[in-house]
């Protein structure tokens, strides 16, 4: 199984994105950084969160977390993938 159904499995369709245009909205900051990641997970609660570290931590896949988003410059820029 692939990383975005094994997360759709795990977390639901609704909040796991690979799509490519949602993939691009998310690749980098308002100044020049920037890096594609390779999905893209809207977690909503602390349970999906703590789902999606589990996961993550057990395959070594890396991750960004971008909360509300009012850092502007390189804190979630997915330079390492996943």
């Amino acid at each position: 199984m692939n990383l975005a159904a094994e997360l759709r499995v795990l977390l639901g369709d609704e909040i796991v994105a690979a799509d490519e245009p949602t993939r691009l909205a998310h690749r980098g900051d308002k100044w020049f950084a920037e890096h594609t990641p390779e999905i893209v997970v809207f977690a909503q609660t602390v349970d999906q969160v703590s789902r999606l570290l589990r996961l993550a931590s057990a395959n070594k896949i890396p991750g960004t977390p971008h909360g509300a988003g009012f850092v502007s410059v390189g804190v979630w820029v997915p330079v390492q993938g996943g």
